[in-house]
């Protein structure tokens, strides 16, 4: 039987257009970590790591409050999607945003409800709801929910948290009926790429608090997000005179930001999470709270490849031994000969020489390096051997002998 982190994995897998992507190209998913709890935790990346495929989810905002019609649902929080390049071996940073509370039936009626981690001071929690005003009984306005992302190495992804539901006030409608439904909140799936404000995950806003002298609901929280961009709470209701719904929290926007060769691509929010449904049939009870966010990281590995390596007779390449490097990486060797050799070609790699130095181009592909090597020594000189002579007295022994010959043939 399936574990609960193993069915939501799987279901992930079918529903998630990362995941599913990855199944369908047939790489491996087995490295893959689902955080469901809200709070902060490290992951470290395997060895040999290329990428991380991640689906972060912000927390959902609760459900409006009824006064003498229904609230509205909060807002799912944002889903996105993202691949990280990463070098195996580091530490990634995560915060799981949670869902805000819906707004408070008796006997807390008019309170409103908490943002979405605010309780646990998590970065990016959802702004609370605004209580009712003093001069009345409609009910506080909801939580907006808070943001989930993962930081590495000064690169950041972050899914905003949706806002809280609008609560009920007693307000005309239409010839004069009274039961209009408060507003649900909206999540508008922003995503801003590259935003170096992206690096500072913000609070929602505060619903608005009814003052003193009104009769009519609190204001929900607004969805937790980043620096600029967390959501904004909504203002109170006002009873009767102004005819006025609590109004519900804005979303949170989501947002990727780079770090040197720390990259985000393929970044896109594909969808919100499950909105909480306000009750329909039942004034005076606690509202539904938000869903969590929740944040799933698959880890990719590095394809490797081999680097063979053949230095001939009379010289060597520094290292010499089989090298497995990672696909698109370049890698550099030395080039050494012995005395009175010179390094005569080195190929292969798709690489080049500078002075003793063999750099390859990027390695896509199993290669060999190879080198050769020329004697550089000087030739021999070649010494040429003496003729002999004769000394003086030699050569005037010669020449009586020559003379008394000649002497002897004419006698």
């Amino acid at each position: 039987m399936l574990t609960f982190t193993q069915k939501f994995t799987k279901m992930l897998v079918k529903k998630t257009f990362g995941l599913s992507l990855l199944v369908a190209l047939g790489l491996p998913t087995v490295n893959a970590q689902t955080y469901l709890t809200p709070g902060v935790y490290t992951y470290n990346v395997p060895p040999d790591t290329a990428s991380l495929q991640i689906t972060l989810k912000g927390g959902a905002g609760g459900a409006g409050g009824w006064d003498d019609a229904h609230g509205g649902d909060g807002a799912g929080g944002s889903v996105l999607e993202a691949s990280i390049a990463v070098k195996g071996g580091e530490t990634v940073d995560i915060v799981v945003g949670d869902g805000g509370q819906g707004a408070l039936g008796n006997p807390n009626l008019g309170q409103g409800g908490t943002g979405g981690g605010l309780a646990a001071a998590l970065p990016g929690a959802g702004g609370s709801g605004g209580t009712k005003g003093p001069a009345g009984s409609s009910p506080g306005g909801a939580g907006g929910g808070g943001a989930s992302f993962i930081k590495i190495e000064g690169a950041i992804a972050l899914a905003g948290g949706g806002g809280g539901g609008g609560s009920n006030s007693v307000i005309r409608g239409p010839s004069n009926t009274w039961n209009i439904p408060a507003d649900s909140a909206t999540n508008n799936l922003i995503l801003n790429l590259q935003d170096p404000n992206c690096f500072t995950p913000t609070n929602g806003g505060m619903g608005e608090s009814g003052p003193a002298g009104v009769d009519g609901s609190g204001g929900s929280g607004g969805g937790g997000g980043y620096l600029g961009f967390s959501g904004v709470g909504g203002a109170y209701g006002v009873d009767r005179t102004i005819d006025k719904n609590g109004q519900p929290g804005t979303s949170g926007a989501s947002c990727t930001l780079d770090a040197g060769d720390y990259r985000i691509t393929n970044a896109s929010v594909i969808s919100v999470g499950n909105p909480s449904s306000s009750n329909k049939t039942t004034k005076g009870t606690n509202e539904a709270s938000g869903e969590a966010g929740s944040v799933t990281i698959n880890a990719i590995p590095a394809v490797m490849h081999t680097i063979t390596l053949r230095a001939e007779a009379n010289g060597a390449i520094d290292p010499s031994v089989q090298q497995t490097v990672r696909a698109g990486t370049i890698s550099i060797f030395t080039i050494t000969p012995n005395a009175d050799y010179t390094t005569d070609v080195v190929a292969g790699c798709g690489g080049s020489l500078t002075g003793n130095i063999f750099t390859t181009a990027e390695i896509n592909a199993d290669c060999i390096v190879t080198a050769s090597f020329k004697n550089s020594a000087p030739p021999t000189p070649t010494v040429a051997t003496p003729v002999p002579t004769l000394g003086t007295w030699a050569l005037a022994l010669l020449a009586g002998l020559l003379a008394f010959l000649g002497y002897r043939r004419r006698a």
